[in-house]
């Protein structure tokens, strides 16, 4: 008998969320500054699989911001923000939030 997968009641759509969530955390994460904004994401997305059209990034980041996990400095021009502590965590796997994929290991972001 198979084991049921922890996804098969989300959509696709809600899946590649969940994942392009946490691709932007680790994104975060591994630079030295924990920032970037809209535009660099949204170049960067498409070279690991997550494109996304802005005004669904715009929602991603919103989602981020309001669970504490970023920092949105300014919702004009280039969207600044920055990872939190807590938006670290979550991108080491060592806490899990609603919304967002769980960290592993092997993660390829």
């Amino acid at each position: 008998m198979s084991t049921p997968n922890r996804n098969s009641s989300l959509t696709i759509e809600e899946v590649k969320t969940r994942h392009r969530r946490l691709a932007i955390l680790r994104a975060l994460a591994g630079t030295t500054s924990g920032s970037a904004n809209l535009f660099v994401l949204r170049n960067w997305l498409p070279e690991v699989g997550l494109a996304v059209a802005t005004d669904e990034l715009r929602a991603d980041i919103r989602m981020l911001a309001s669970v504490g996990l970023v920092v949105l400095k300014d919702e004009h021009d280039a969207w600044p923000f920055t990872l939190t502590q807590r938006g670290e965590e979550v991108a080491q796997g060592l806490i899990t939030v609603d919304g967002v994929e769980k960290s592993s290991p092997d993660c390829p972001y």
